[in-house]
């Protein structure tokens, strides 16, 4: 997907919007960089066409009828933005002026005809029109007075009517102090800090977003966003969850991880029916994970067809043995692997998987065949697993360098775990079970992807 595919939608119905930002120091610099690879019968930068104002219009007719120049200059100082398009008596009388004198009734009328006509061409600050041939073929060019450079004779809006597209190259001083910023912090540090070692998580930033404390901040620098972020302050201190979306208030930020991050957006969840492939139920959760789903969906899909047993087909994400034991009783047959997240796997060590359980005896069994026992639970611990351990057998076996970096290895056995192991059997009598899982319920988005004109996301067995 283009990070740029916003800019060049069809549905936009106009040209593309491209802006590049750089250091305003090194504008000049960037400017004939394009010059230079394009080439001045290519690429010009586009015109603006300066229009009267009430202080300039006031300048140049005042001037026009021989009115003093001084006296010019204090009347359209006075001039201010509250006025409007009218030129107030009373800015004249402030003046030394008789408002009903004919050249003040003149200076006003020509004044209020000069206000919004074309006064002058200039340059546009940065916006480029870049043609694949000569572009004098297709706009007027003229040598700016500036040396090195040209201008077309158009404006920007000249050219959105042509719909040519145009490039903005536009110089920011926020740009160069955040590079001096960098630079200092270098200096502090010792070694060159680039921006994006600039932590994106810093708390102490967001707290002081939070007051509107961002006088010399990039983007949020200006008293209307100030006041902005001190409104949304509010806002997020009202909201039932602390958050506010303003793009699109149903989003939020889930959890991925416990570093306190996570990814702004929607978790749907959906129960699809095997046979049809259709979605029977759905809903739009803001949990970042899973494993909390399982019996809602569940509950929800024998509701939506109205069946008194249904079989539950999920992945290893959905697994919890809370949401399992929530489905015991009720009609449903979960049938979820459990996830092998164990670190002592990665390292080589037996599994839980290798150490049996006996369900009359009470006990599980170790590959070396020694019988761990229940410990007997602490009075004051309202814990709800018991632990299974053998006191002597591990200090003399050959096996426990394969087994445990401790001491002695200790099962632990959920007091629930009867119902976990139920599931296994039944996924252990239904292999193909995630097989199934993935032809369902990958079905329904890989169609709708497809409507949405996404078809090179079906690639996986295509030749």
């Amino acid at each position: 997907m283009l990070l740029f595919e916003r800019f060049i939608s069809a549905e936009r119905g106009e040209p593309p919007d491209i802006d590049i930002d750089f250091e305003h120091q090194r504008r000049e610099e960037v400017i004939q960089y394009i010059y230079k690879k394009y080439g001045r019968h290519r690429a010009a930068l586009t015109a603006v066409v300066v229009c009267y104002r009430p202080r300039s219009a006031l300048r140049d007719a005042g001037r026009a009828l021989g009115i003093d120049l001084e006296r010019i200059e204090a009347v359209s100082k006075s001039q201010h933005w509250f006025d409007g398009r009218s030129i107030a008596p009373e800015r004249l009388l402030e003046n030394g002026f008789d408002p009903e004198s004919p050249v003040c009734r003149l200076w006003v009328e020509l004044t209020q005809q000069l206000i919004g006509f074309p006064r002058h061409l200039s340059q546009h600050p940065g916006g480029f029109v870049i043609a694949r041939d000569t572009l004098s073929e297709l706009v007027p060019v003229e040598n700016a007075a500036m040396a090195g450079r040209s201008v077309i004779q158009w404006d920007k809006d000249d050219l959105d009517a042509l719909r040519l597209t145009k490039v903005d190259i536009l110089a920011l001083g926020m740009l160069s102090a955040i590079r001096r910023a960098l630079e200092f912090v270098g200096q502090k540090l010792g070694a060159p800090m680039a921006l994006h070692q600039i932590p994106k998580e810093d708390r102490a930033s967001y707290a002081m977003l939070s007051r509107g404390d961002s006088v010399g901040t990039f983007q949020v620098e200006s008293r209307a966003q100030m006041a902005m972020l001190k409104t949304m302050q509010g806002e997020v201190e009202a909201a039932p969850d602390s958050q506010i979306s303003l793009t699109d208030p149903d989003a939020r930020s889930m959890a991925t991880s416990g570093r306190g991050t996570g990814v702004v957006g929607y978790n749907v969840q959906t129960a699809v029916d095997a046979e049809h492939h259709l979605i029977v139920a759905h809903e739009v959760t803001n949990q970042g994970h899973d494993r909390t789903q399982l019996a809602p969906m569940a509950l929800k899909a024998r509701q939506a067809t109205g069946l008194d047993a249904l079989t539950a087909l999920a992945d290893r994400g959905y697994f919890s043995g809370d949401q399992v034991l929530s489905c015991e009783g009720t009609g449903i047959a979960p049938h979820v692997p459990r996830p092998l997240t164990s670190s002592g796997t990665k390292r080589g060590f037996f599994t839980r998987q290798d150490f049996s359980y006996d369900v009359e005896r009470d006990h599980y069994t170790c590959p070396a065949g020694a019988n761990l026992t229940k410990a007997n639970r602490r009075a004051d611990h309202a814990e709800d697993s018991d632990f299974y351990r053998h006191l002597s057998a591990c200090h003399s076996c050959a096996l426990r360098p394969q087994c445990t970096p401790t001491r002695l290895r200790r099962i632990k056995r959920w007091e629930h775990e009867a119902v976990l192991e139920k599931m296994q059997a039944r996924l252990d009598h239904m292999p193909d079970a995630m097989k199934i899982r993935r032809q369902t319920v990958e079905h329904p988005f890989g169609t709708l992807k497809a409507w949405r004109g996404a078809t090179h996301f079906l690639t996986r067995t295509l030749e």
